[in-house]
């Protein structure tokens, strides 16, 4: 009886709308969706890749991926990782303009790469905690990004200092091509959740993508990047913030 129920047991199928940050969507999900696909098959995925608030009823959307502060609405949430940061500058940057070594000094004499929100157009400060310490270090910024891939080539080029996602440093600072900085000063965590409406917590394809966006997020956050087969007996590439950084050097016009 339990053979002829596993044989007859409907896999989830059908069409999964999807929303999620580019930078979510370019650094963990797509590199792993031959994974998903070689365990669900039949599910087909549209990915809405866009930073800005998107009205689920609206626009046909099943779930999105968002990072940081839940807005106030009657979505559901599941909570699916967690992002540390790192603050961090390039060796050009620090050999030119020297090596923090308290928060406030960051506000004289340094230039600061801030993320300001697509929403409200306002940037935020760089956050610093340590004991019953904190600073929130904004003067200084002379450059701002709404999206965090453009803030980690920011600070490759060399254009100052910033926090950015452990995860997406990490591979940088392991080559020498950033440098962390104020290490014994943390910035609370960043929160990845998925969020649907209520009418859609029964679905099955919406439950397994959830449990596996949080297996490949916790994974690839962790920096242990699960290479699982695929059905081709292939690896899947490699995210493409582990390849290689080519070093430029700067020519005369």
């Amino acid at each position: 009886m339990d053979a002829l129920a596993a044989h007859t047991r409907v896999e989830p199928r059908g069409r999964l709308r999807i929303d999620i940050g580019s930078s979510l969507a370019d650094l963990i999900l797509i590199p792993a969706l031959a994974d998903f696909r070689a365990r669900y098959p039949d599910i087909q995925l549209y990915l809405g890749v866009s930073d800005r608030p998107v009205d689920l009823v609206e626009a046909g959307v099943d779930c999105v991926i968002r990072a940081g502060t839940l807005p106030d609405s009657s979505l559901l949430a599941k909570r699916i990782a967690e992002f540390d940061y790192v603050t961090c500058a390039s060796p050009a940057y620090l050999a030119a303009h020297g090596r923090p070594a308290h928060p406030q000094q960051l506000e004289h004499g340094h230039s600061l790469i801030s993320y300001f929100s697509s929403m409200t157009g306002k940037s935020r400060p760089l956050l610093f905690h340590r004991d019953d310490e904190t600073f929130e270090i904004s003067r200084g910024t002379t450059v701002a990004v709404n999206e965090s891939t453009s803030r980690l080539t920011a600070l490759i080029a060399g254009l100052g200092i910033s926090q950015t996602y452990g995860f997406m440093a990490r591979p940088y600072i392991e080559r020498g091509v950033l440098v962390p900085l104020l290490q014994e000063w943390n910035r609370p965590r960043h929160e990845l959740h998925l969020l649907y409406p209520s009418n859609r917590h029964l679905q099955t394809k919406l439950k397994v993508f959830g449990d596996w966006a949080a297996d490949i997020s916790r994974h690839s956050i962790a920096g242990q990047y699960p290479c699982r087969r695929s059905l081709a007996g292939n690896r899947r590439p490699a995210p493409v913030w582990l390849l290689p950084v080519e070093r430029v050097e700067p020519q005369d016009c």
